[in-house]
């Protein structure tokens, strides 16, 4: 895949219906602009550390998390990594077949089968080297969002909804790249520019991100209106395709670490025929606790993993297990889940509290 391929690949990643579904969150948010721009600027810099790690150490994201637990307990997040990619797949699957049921008709099931069948034959196309089917898509996408707000005639009457708070509107705006930590370093350690491969993509998923959620708030602010069916179907289509590939294609790498001889495109295939059958089987509401859960446990390791890279430079890549570090993160996953449930600064809380609790463990050890 070449740098351009790579870029473009996380640009159509960001382009989504969850992206779609943040900016009208953020609708309803005071200084939605400025809260919008704050936080893919915070999520985007993240976004770009992390994969700066696979850069400069040539390793996958789970391999970067090695450097911090040990090789022993990356098997286990390997695992869990792979279930938070299918987890990620059925809720795009979800989104977007209730959106194109609403659009054109259908059953839930039957759009699911269709997305999901979609989606196994464009990841075919790029693991047998077409890799310029994701940049196409990419291109078309942008054509569409353009089509959609030209063509979009709002009434001119806000959807009424709550008022959230900027610093709220900050945090939904930056959940976007930082849901996509895990997949960071994934695509990075294999580019042969991987030094410009990083920042390129946190950059290129950054303005994918600008776009989904302005169309949003857009759509949101100009109150309720028909809108182009033809178009929105086309949306939902390349928009789930180009995200399921980049979760589907970390799947494998992630399962791959756990079980060396398994083959992670097997499993990538795998992945997305699991997600359209979650998607089926599991009720919406439940996405939310599911996607608070994986917070809680992503937020607390990935800052521990940035604090042993950057500021610590405390990592090993040959022992089996880091005692230290594992206690400290099931720590910081209960104080997580219990900051979440009081404050909608939960998360912000749980990574300070994780730094600094990563500094004075390691005095405490020195």
């Amino acid at each position: 895949m070449s740098l351009m391929e790579h870029t473009l690949l996380w640009f159509g990643a960001a382009l989504s219906l969850n992206g779609l579904a943040a900016g009208t969150l953020m609708a309803a948010s005071n200084l939605s602009a400025l809260s919008l721009l704050v936080g893919q600027i915070l999520g985007c810099i993240l976004l770009g550390l992390g994969g700066r790690i696979g850069a400069v150490t040539g390793r996958n994201s789970m391999e970067c998390i090695s450097l911090s637990l040990g090789r022993w307990p990356m098997m286990a997040v390997s695992v869990l990594g792979t279930v938070y990619q299918i987890g990620c797949m059925a809720v795009t699957f979800a989104v977007a077949a209730r959106l194109a049921s609403e659009l054109i008709g259908g059953s839930l099931i039957g759009w699911c089968a269709v997305l999901g069948l979609c989606s196994l034959l464009w990841l075919y196309a790029g693991q047998t080297g077409h890799h310029q089917c994701n940049s196409i898509g990419a291109a078309l996408l942008v054509i569409v969002c353009l089509a959609v707000c030209l063509c979009y005639q709002g009434d001119g009457v806000p959807i009424p909804e709550k008022a959230r708070s900027f610093s709220h509107g900050v945090w939904i705006s930056a959940a976007l790249p930082i849901s996509f930590l895990p997949l960071a370093a994934d695509s990075v350690s294999r580019q042969l520019r991987a030094r410009a491969a990083y920042w390129l993509a946190a950059i290129a998923f950054g303005m994918g991100s600008l776009i989904a959620c302005s169309m949003g708030i857009l759509l949101m602010n100009n109150g309720h209106s028909e809108l182009p069916a033809g178009l929105m179907t086309v949306f939902v289509l390349l928009s789930t395709l180009t995200t399921v590939y980049l979760y589907a294609r970390s799947a494998g790498m992630a399962m791959e670490q756990a079980l060396p001889k398994i083959r992670g495109k097997r499993v990538s295939r795998l992945a997305v025929v699991l997600g359209a059958l979650i998607a089926v089987c599991v009720p919406v509401s439940w996405f939310g606790d599911i996607f608070v859960i994986a917070c809680a446990v992503m937020i607390p390791l990935f800052t521990i993993v940035f604090m042993d890279f950057f500021v610590l430079h405390h990592y090993d890549t040959a022992r089996r297990a880091d005692v230290h570090n594992l206690i400290l993160w099931a720590v910081c996953i209960a104080l997580s889940l219990l900051l979440m449930q009081v404050t909608h600064f939960g998360e912000l809380l749980t990574a300070v509290l994780t730094a600094g609790l990563c500094v004075l463990t390691r005095t405490l050890r020195t």
